[in-house]
C-alpha cells in the first residue's frame, strides 16, 4: 500500500541558518512519500540563495513581502492543496526532527476519521531530554494557553497518544483537505494565537486533536 503523500512546510524569514539546519534533519526522513517545501516570507537577506545552495533539491516558494506566520503558511497550504498532497505539516524553521517523526503522526490520524490534527513530543534543542510541549491546555474562561509537562523530563510523559486541547504551530500535522476546509490560519492574529484558534475551530467541527509522544522533534526556544 502506498504511503499517504505529505508536504512539510517550513516557513523562513531572514533565518537561513536555522532553516538549513532544519532541512538537514528533514533530509534524513524515513517516511518516503514526503516532500519538503520552504516558504520564504519576503526575506530581505540572502536566505533564498543560501537555501538553494545548501539544498538544491528543496522547493522554495518566494513571497514578495512578509505575510507573517498565518499568511505565509496559508500560502503554502494553498500550494499544497493544489498539488494534491494528502497531509500538510506546518513546521517551524528553528526545529530539528527525528528521522521517523512522521510515521506515528500519520498513523494516528489515519486510525480514526474524526482525528483532525496530531503533534509530536517537542523538546528543547539545547536540553533534548527536557519537554517543551507535551500536549496543550486551553482555558476559555481565563483565556490562557499552556503546555503540559513543560520543562519536565521526557520520562514524565506517559506513553501512548492522548487527546489534547490545542496543538502549537511549532509542529502541526493535518489532512490537507481539512486544513483548507477550516480556512487555514486566521490572518487577524499578527503574532501568536493562530495555532490555538485553528485548534479550537477544528474541535468545533467535531474533530479530536492528538498528542503523539512516540514522535519527537526539538525546538530552539527563544
Amino acid at each position: 500500500m502506498t504511503e499517504p503523500s505529505v508536504c512539510v512546510l517550513v516557513l523562513n524569514w531572514n533565518g537561513a541558518d536555522d532553516t538549513i539546519e532544519c532541512l538537514n534533519s528533514l533530509q534524513k526522513l524515513s517516511y518516503k512519500n514526503a516532500r519538503i517545501v520552504v516558504i520564504d516570507n519576503g526575506s530581505s537577506d540572502d536566505s533564498v540563495t543560501r537555501i538553494h545552495h545548501s539544498h538544491p533539491d528543496v522547493e522554495v516558494l518566494q513571497l514578495e513581502s512578509n505575510l507573517l506566520y498565518g499568511g505565509g503558511n496559508n500560502f503554502g497550504l494553498k500550494w499544497t492543496h493544489n498539488q494534491g498532497f494528502d497531509f500538510v505539516v506546518f513546521l517551524n524553521n528553528d526545529t530539528s526532527v527525528e528521522p521517523d517523526f512522521l510515521e506515528p503522526l500519520i498513523a494516528t490520524i489515519n486510525a480514526n476519521e474524526k482525528i483532525g490534527m496530531a503533534a509530536p513530543l517537542m523538546c528543547y534543542a539545547a536540553t533534548p531530554q527536557k519537554v517543551w510541549y507535551g500536549g496543550g491546555m486551553v482555558n476559555l474562561w481565563t483565556g490562557t494557553i499552556a503546555h503540559k509537562y513543560i520543562r519536565e523530563s521526557v520520562d514524565a510523559v506517559p506513553k501512548g497518544s492522548t487527546v489534547t486541547d490545542y496543538i502549537t504551530g511549532c509542529c502541526m500535522v493535518m489532512p490537507t483537505d481539512l486544513a483548507v476546509e477550516l480556512g487555514g490560519f486566521d490572518p487577524i492574529f499578527l503574532m501568536y494565537g493562530e495555532d490555538a484558534d485553528l485548534s479550537l475551530r477544528c474541535r468545533q467541527k467535531g474533530y479530536s486533536l492528538m498528542f503523539v509522544p512516540e514522535s519527537r522533534i526539538y525546538h530552539k526556544v527563544s
